[in-house]
């Protein structure tokens, strides 16, 4: 059996405490601490991506508002196993994401990369040109759900994004 060493140690107290904040009946709390170069660099180097696979949005909330506007909106990113990933949406009758007249838009060449606390997306191809560019998120899972976090600077506050898993096993962009 192998001993722990240090940077495994501060690795598994890293993720814990991220996972102390986890609670299955109620909403994430993320209070891991920012991570060092040695936390990213053994993260990277123990961890399968956490990422692969489609998501489905099922909350997203600005401030105190509820953005989703009703059943028939679909919201799905996939990551890649290349770094890449891809955005489907159907049923923007509000135009939140989908620029008027359309109610469905996708796009992909997007691409991300991740640390322990952290995702960064660059998305030249979004929609509205408003979106275009990187954008860096906190992120948390918690039973089966990913939460992304992020804080605004007009004073709103910020938005979390709640999704589910929709497909585990989509590792190559190939697969139906």
């Amino acid at each position: 059996m192998r001993g722990l060493s240090l940077p495994r140690l501060v690795f598994i107290l890293l993720c814990s405490s991220v996972l102390l904040g986890c609670d299955v009946t109620g909403e994430p709390e993320l209070t891991a601490p920012v991570p060092t170069t040695e936390d990213l660099q053994l993260a990277s180097a123990h961890n399968e991506n956490p990422f692969l696979g489609s998501w489905r949005a099922t909350s997203v909330i600005f401030g105190e508002v509820e953005l989703l506007p009703g059943p028939h909106f679909r919201f799905i990113q996939t990551f890649w196993s290349d770094g890449s990933a891809s955005t489907s949406v159907s049923g923007d009758t509000d135009h939140l994401i989908c620029p008027s007249p359309n109610e469905s838009c996708s796009w992909s060449g997007s691409f991300y990369t991740y640390t322990a606390t952290t995702l960064t997306t660059l998305e030249p191809n979004h929609p509205d040109p408003g979106e275009q560019g990187e954008d860096t998120s906190l992120y948390a899972f918690c039973a089966n759900k990913l939460f992304f976090m992020d804080r605004v600077d007009d004073g709103e506050g910020g938005f979390r994004m709640t999704f589910e898993r929709t497909r585990r096993n989509c590792y190559v962009k190939d697969c139906g």
